[in-house]
């Protein structure tokens, strides 16, 4: 359980930002060079989406909104075994998210005045901190240099999705069977999956990803997992400043002694500019 856990954060947190998902700072339009077909070449389509990441360092302006996070342990015939509930108070400045959970903690306990006191505090100097660079900056580059170019892109048309017009762009990884230490790199090497981006924003509006096969753990000796699957989609909030409305994970595998089988939806709303 705690592997499936463990797994479920960081392969959702890792895909976010592999398809640049982040809170994106408010950044002009760029002309768009078409390609044959009338659609921009994947190349362009990469190369939007990424300068426009890269433009969020520059923004100053935090951003708050609520989220909610229910995470249920499924059987082996789907029905829900556990459910639990989360709720946070989230603040965004210059691409970087910082929650503070609100309500219980993780063993489900009611916060106290002082507890809750001291993770506000922590939070702000997190955000502080991680706004002015650093590791944010290394990511940056790995982003670009790295995470982009493990997958093959394809424009493959203009559709509408609630009233805007968007580019469909499939993605499917170059080398599934490429050598990695980590389980991460692992699985980004098999996924696939479709991202919607918004051509005047160069914002993506919807994402669905999946495994392309099965993932295992030392051989399969400690774990597989034998699916996963991420639905984002997102709109522009105050100041037409994207953020991920909703997110819906399922993931199912086999761990050392068992199966697990985990399914997640996450829900923001209220997105304003902090005083």
């Amino acid at each position: 359980m705690v592997i499936a856990l463990t797994l479920l954060k960081g392969i959702r947190k890792h895909a976010l930002r592999v398809a640049g998902l982040g809170c994106l700072a408010l950044f002009p339009a760029f002309e768009t060079p078409l390609a044959a077909g009338g659609v921009p070449a994947a190349e362009t389509v990469v190369r939007r989406i990424l300068d426009r990441a890269a433009a969020v360092s520059t923004n100053t302006q935090p951003y708050q909104f609520t989220k909610r996070t229910t995470v249920e342990e499924l059987d082996h015939h789907g029905n829900v075994r556990s459910t639990k509930v989360k709720l946070y108070d989230v603040t965004q400045m210059g691409g970087v998210t910082r929650a503070r959970l609100v309500e219980m903690d993780a063993e489900g306990r009611r916060l106290d005045p002082d507890n809750q006191a001291k993770r506000e505090e922590s939070a702000r100097d997190q955000l502080t901190r991680s706004s002015k660079g650093g590791r944010r900056g290394q990511f940056e580059r790995l982003l670009t240099e790295e995470l982009f170019r493990r997958f093959d892109w394809t424009v493959e048309r203009r559709e509408t999705l609630e009233g805007r017009t968007l580019l469909r762009v499939s993605f499917l990884s170059r080398d599934p069977d490429a050598s990695a230490d980590k389980l991460m790199d692992r699985v980004i090497n098999r996924m696939t999956g479709v991202i919607w981006v918004d051509e005047r924003d160069w914002e993506i509006a919807r994402a669905e990803m999946r495994l392309t096969d099965r993932v295992t753990l030392w051989a399969g000796l400690l774990g597989v997992l034998d699916n996963f699957q991420l639905t984002l989609l997102r709109e522009p909030g105050a100041d037409q400043v994207w953020y991920v409305k909703q997110s819906n994970v399922e993931l199912s595998g086999r761990k050392l002694f068992g199966t697990v089988r985990y399914r997640a939806k996450e829900t923001s709303e209220n997105f304003h500019r902090a005083e």
